[in-house]
């Protein structure tokens, strides 16, 4: 009897070993789940929404202009931001009187929630390897005006999926705007 327990228990804790380890892969190689803290992303993202981001597709292509991208805070890097890629690395992005121009092209950007209510003037270059991200709520966050460009190492997932709460279930998709 205490042989047929052993065994069973031995077995028990291989099998919670291998969900463990498939876990492990799959949290840092392939997809993660994350919680937006904060408003930067209304109305695309709303505060304690829980999404899926995927960590595999920029290892083949690279960042997109428009993705909803999760990336290391810039101070710490405990901490995360949820934020859309605006301009890729060898990219002009300007801001005049509230409005974003990329490589002097005007944004139309319909998913923002306002337009910048204090319009500072500034034109940034998106330096070799880096992005430049903004928050879709663009008066309430923290961003690459701010904090400058971000290195692309620093992207921790491509968000692809809110799945909380249930009655916002939808896949995350690039706006009109930047595909090509």
């Amino acid at each position: 009897m205490a042989n047929f327990l052993g065994e069973h228990l031995k077995t028990f804790l291989q099998e919670i070993a291998d969900v463990v380890i498939v876990a492990f892969f799959i949290i840092f190689f392939i997809a993660q789940s994350f919680i937006v803290d904060g408003h930067s992303m209304v109305p695309t993202l709303q505060h304690r929404e829980r999404l899926i981001a995927e960590k595999i597709f920029y290892f083949f292509a690279g960042p997109r202009r428009g993705d909803v991208v999760v990336i290391k805070d810039p101070v710490d890097h405990n901490r995360y931001w949820v934020k859309r890629i605006i301009g890729l690395e060898g990219d002009t992005v300007e801001i005049r009187n509230g409005v974003v121009y990329l490589n002097g092209s005007k944004l139309a950007e319909n998913y923002v929630a306002e337009p910048i209510r204090v319009p500072q003037e500034h034109t940034y270059e998106v330096p070799e390897g880096h992005v430049f991200v903004m928050g879709d709520n663009r008066n309430n966050s923290n961003d690459s005006r701010f904090v400058g460009p971000i290195p692309e190492s620093d992207i921790m997932g491509h968000a692809i999926f809110i799945y909380w709460p249930l009655n916002k279930i939808q896949i995350l998709s690039r706006p009109e705007i930047f595909r090509k």
